[in-house]
């Protein structure tokens, strides 16, 4: 080996990350909860991340439909809507359900 330097030869050894998943094969839950959770604590530091700003997005438009609460707030401050307040003892078939899906959520965790 003329004309090289002396440590041209020498091995260099860098870092080899894990083998992808297989294809078609979907990753364990277990794997995809611990991403989960490390992608959040990264997205945590960034505000405008686009994961959080997508679920802020769903959560407002789509599930509270927050842009119909909106227009209810108005007309009840318009005095066309009345609100009307009584204790029921049983919740209704909405709320119950509502109620059900929050006790599971914590129930599992």
């Amino acid at each position: 080996m003329t004309g090289l330097p002396s440590t041209a030869s020498a091995p260099v050894s860098f870092p080899v990350p894990p083998p992808p998943a297989p294809t078609g094969k979907r990753a364990p839950l277990w794997l995809q909860r611990l991403r989960g959770k490390d992608l959040l604590q990264v997205a945590r530091r960034h505000p405008d991340f686009p994961i959080i700003a997508e679920t802020y997005r769903e959560c407002l438009q789509d599930h509270l439909e927050i842009s119909a609460l909106a227009e209810l707030l108005r007309t009840v401050r318009k005095g066309e809507a009345t609100v009307v307040t009584r204790r029921a003892e049983t919740p209704c078939p909405f709320a119950a359900d509502v109620l059900f899906s929050f006790t599971a959520a914590f129930m599992y965790q």
